[in-house]
């Protein structure tokens, strides 16, 4: 767990010295892509795997609630974020 989060402080401290650089566009781009195939190479993983396959009936249901319940987590904490740092921010203007 500390390599994960030593990799995450690493690309907000090289973001914030790089910001001036501005790439964005060429980061988002790139970030995009490599979901998509992080996306496909776990559905690959899950289709390879025969206990998850076999047992799919069962766990299914489990999946699509812990899907919902994590994305409705997700919203919620953007909004918190959202409201907590950036909506005065966009008033002042």
């Amino acid at each position: 767990m500390f390599i994960y989060v030593s990799i995450i402080l690493g690309g907000i401290a090289v973001g914030y010295l790089l910001h001036h650089l501005n790439l964005l566009p060429y980061i988002n781009k790139s970030l995009f892509f490599t979901v998509l195939t992080l996306l496909f190479v776990m559905g690959v993983n899950v289709g390879a795997n025969p206990n998850v396959m076999n047992h799919l009936d069962s766990i299914g249901l489990q999946s699509l609630l812990f899907a919902v319940v994590s994305t409705m987590g997700s919203v919620l904490a953007g909004w918190g974020v959202y409201v907590f740092f950036f909506k005065n921010k966009q008033n002042e203007k």
